[in-house]
């Protein structure tokens, strides 16, 4: 085993630490790119109590841009924490190659539609 496995196999292992502060190093430090360590990231990212291993679980795995992890990221999406949240979208936002039409925000509005600059004033009738 090499140098660097030997640091991702302790990194996995500090992610279980009690102390969330190890965690959050581990999540940050970790290699992404073996998939025991894709999984045991989207784990933390869904499962840890601390919403900073959270954080930094989604954005590590967001790192590899895996569409494997969508549905994971998805559900981060609901985290009460706004920063998970924020990295789920980015990791999200990440896995859509550019020049990909929007998807539409309402059943009524079509991908070019933008929703009004000031939400307190209705739209023109058109």
């Amino acid at each position: 085993m090499d140098r660097s496995s030997l640091a991702n196999l302790s990194a996995l292992v500090r992610l279980l630490d009690e102390d969330a502060e190890v965690r959050r190093d581990a999540a940050a430090t970790i290699d992404p790119r073996p998939l025991p360590a894709r999984f045991a990231l989207r784990q933390a990212m869904l499962g840890d109590e601390d919403a900073d291993v959270r954080a930094a679980a989604a954005q590590k795995l967001g790192e590899v841009r895996s569409r494997r992890f969508a549905s994971a990221f998805v559900e981060a999406l609901e985290d009460p924490m706004p920063s998970v949240r924020d990295r789920a979208y980015r990791a999200l936002a990440r896995l859509v190659p550019r020049g990909t039409p929007r998807v539409p925000l309402s059943s009524g509005q079509s991908p070019d539609d933008s929703p009004p600059e000031d939400s307190s004033t209705p739209p023109d009738p058109a």
